[in-house]
């Protein structure tokens, strides 16, 4: 897992994205952006303003 982030329409959705570089033999889901619905509540935050 390289990161991960809550959203759709409740922000109860926990995305995870996963890396695939400078692996010599990546896992299937390397490079991956994966999703797990109902995960728990994110909290809403405001635009990266610059």
């Amino acid at each position: 897992p390289t990161a991960c982030a809550f959203g759709g329409p409740d922000l109860t959705d926990l995305y995870i994205t996963t890396a695939r570089t400078g692996l010599t033999a990546p896992p299937p889901l390397s490079g991956s952006v994966l999703v797990v619905p109902g995960a728990g509540k994110g909290l809403e935050q405001r635009a990266f303003a610059g």
